[in-house]
């Protein structure tokens, strides 16, 4: 199931998120890489396949988690979806770039999960998905999710194949949160 809500969390909302995420320091930078032009991820909740097993360090951004997960837990109720753990949240900030290139349809996680990607911001980057989930099969496109302030997507299988298209324009800021 893909669901797609426009304009789910309030300009208010999306607003105490972004003024938090400019008060933590923690930020790395991962300029480049495949995707062709620069992009930083906040880690709120680190992935829990680089825990191996400890869960109390898990929630690096304790503030920022409670506004996205009461956020998510809205969303989650609204549309009847229950899930048992967050095994992570980060916010992904891409840079403008006129490079068109689209980097390599992927999975976030080689274990069974839901994927939810919060839009922070508008913007002209989008959301690309594949109609597949098979590894032996080259994932094409789908469908493309436009980059739209306020507005939540959920993946009930996060093996979908998918990709961020670069913004030309301004800013792509995202929250991405995996559930089982």
């Amino acid at each position: 199931m893909i669901l797609y809500h426009p304009n789910f969390i309030s300009d208010e909302q999306v607003l105490s998120v972004l003024n938090n995420l400019t008060v933590v320091p923690n930020d790395t930078a991962v300029p480049g890489g495949e995707y062709h032009n620069e992009w930083y991820s906040h880690t709120i909740v680190e992935r829990a396949e680089l825990l191996e097993g400890n869960t109390d360090t898990s929630i690096l951004s304790k503030e920022l988690y409670g506004k996205i997960k009461s956020l998510l837990d809205s969303f989650c109720l609204f549309n009847n979806i229950t899930y048992s753990s967050i095994t992570r949240m980060c916010i992904n900030v891409t840079k403008p770039s006129e490079d068109k290139y689209v980097a390599a349809m992927h999975v976030d996680h080689e274990f069974p999960h839901s994927l939810v990607i919060f839009y922070l911001n508008n913007s002209d980057g989008a959301t690309v998905l594949s109609g597949t989930t098979e590894k032996d099969e080259e994932p094409e496109e789908f469908m493309r999710i436009p980059s739209h302030k306020g507005s939540i997507l959920y993946m009930s299988d996060g093996g979908i194949f998918h990709t961020a298209s670069p913004p030309t324009q301004n800013l792509r800021v995202v929250c991405v949160t995996t559930l089982t």
